[in-house]
């Protein structure tokens, strides 16, 4: 469902907003619309490894690809029930 939102901004910021999407052959909301989408993606897939995480210390060096979410989720598993 489309619904519409009114947004208050600087007038050269929509001006250069309408033209990169022009330039794109989007209309202003299509472009909003895929840039929200692409950014809400990213995040999902590069929420970094929180600060106290980093700075525990550990026995050996994780690995690159380690989940530190799935670590977590199992522990307060275990702890919790």
């Amino acid at each position: 469902m489309k619904t519409k939102l009114t947004l208050y901004l600087e007038k050269s910021v929509i001006e250069g907003l309408k033209e990169h999407a022009r330039r794109l052959g989007l209309s202003l909301s299509q472009f909003i619309e895929r840039e929200y989408n692409s950014l809400s993606q990213k995040s999902k897939l590069e929420e970094p490894i929180p600060e106290y995480f980093k700075k525990m210390q550990f026995e050996e060096k994780l690995p690159e690809n380690y989940d530190w979410k799935k670590d977590r989720d199992e522990y307060l598993k275990k702890k919790y029930g």
